[in-house]
């Protein structure tokens, strides 16, 4: 069950991963709160554009109805409103799915402006973002 004491300073972080945000006074890092959302997803196609070179496919993607809360367990939940926490953290897939589904009465925020170190490896972001 979500309890409050997976909140970190108000936000939820419902990745799988520690979310490091840099900023100009250091690193604020928040730790994954054990549950993810996850979310079906499908590719469907959407047309076609025609160049020199050939035609390219285009595609769409289309999201279940159905939204998960999957504890670190695989036990799952269905994501239902209203929830008691109202700022989380997930995937961007997973915040298109929430958007497209009409959840507008929670922040979800998505790691952005990501921070590389020198072999390229995503180290952290300088911010969060929202899809809308």
């Amino acid at each position: 069950m979500l309890t409050e004491s997976f909140i970190n300073d108000g936000i939820m972080n419902m990745t799988p991963h520690a979310i490091n945000i840099i900023t100009d006074g250091g690193t604020v890092t928040i730790e994954p709160s054990g549950f993810t959302i996850r979310v079906s997803q499908s590719t469907v196609s959407s047309g076609s554009l025609v160049v020199d070179e050939g035609i390219i496919p285009l595609s769409a993607t289309e999201f279940s109805d159905e939204i998960l809360i999957v504890d670190s367990n695989g036990a799952t939940v269905s994501f239902e409103q209203p929830l008691w926490f109202e700022n989380i953290i997930v995937s961007r897939i997973a915040a298109s799915a929430l958007a497209a589904a009409g959840h507008t009465d929670i922040n979800c925020f998505v790691p952005n402006e990501m921070v590389r170190d020198d072999s390229g490896r995503i180290i952290g972001c300088r911010s969060l973002t929202q899809v809308l």
